[in-house]
């Protein structure tokens, strides 16, 4: 979702990768590093996309990388195995000199009062369909070939450079620059400019970046 530039997955995708996966008893791990704790207007992307993992691998918003701090959760089915070899040697070999660090972790947990407190992942909710309207609204810009977003993370696809012995990223470099002289922030990935709102995000700040995203746009059209 992040580095491979914002692919959002097709409605029936994951529930027919996990009917495979399940038939031939194959364990599911979900990389919620990006979609975890409120990104995608749920707490954790497995529930806006009906994901039931055998293992959860969280990071990055677990403390708003106030800290560095990541968490690995498991089921039962994956545990077990876990729980009874270490019963039967005596000790559960895995573990690092920074594992559980105590501070780490209170920040870790003060991170998520705060989301819980200020009901963060409602308000990603809440402004999801504000952000998701205005990146649609670029589609039509000659530059943009096409879109794609879920909560408040997306990305504007674009068409490549055509300029003789111009570089594959050449167009979402140029964007991205053009972007920054608008007071906006972006990452450029390949041909893909794509957004990451903070989920402290206010509809009128939304309105303000978009509003500065297609000035960009337009000195790179021009």
């Amino acid at each position: 979702m992040a580095s491979g530039g914002v692919c959002v997955p097709p409605e029936k995708y994951w529930a027919k990768i996990q009917a495979v996966l399940h038939r031939y008893d194959v364990l599911l791990v979900a990389d919620e590093v990006i979609c975890g704790f409120g990104r995608t207007g749920a707490m954790f992307g497995c529930e806006t996309f009906g994901i039931e993992p055998d293992v959860m691998v969280l990071s990055k918003l677990i403390s708003s990388s106030y800290m560095p701090l990541s968490a690995i959760l498991m089921n039962a089915n994956f545990y077990e195995p876990i729980a009874n070899e270490s019963a039967r040697l005596g000790v559960l070999g895995h573990g690092y000199t920074a594992s559980g660090h105590p501070v780490a972790t209170a920040v870790g947990l003060e991170n998520i009062r705060i989301i819980e407190e200020r009901d963060l992942v409602g308000n990603c909710r809440r402004l999801s369909p504000l952000f998701l309207e205005r990146l649609a609204g670029l589609a039509e810009h000659p530059l943009v070939k096409t879109l794609r977003g879920v909560g408040l993370i997306g990305a504007l696809e674009l068409k490549p450079a055509k300029a003789p012995g111009a570089k594959p990223g050449a167009a979402g470099t140029a964007i991205q620059a053009a972007a920054l002289e608008q007071a906006v922030i972006a990452s450029a990935i390949g041909v893909s400019l794509c957004f990451c709102l903070p989920l402290i995000v206010t509809a009128e700040q939304i309105g303000t970046m978009f509003d500065a995203v297609g000035r960009a746009l337009d000195t790179i059209a021009a």
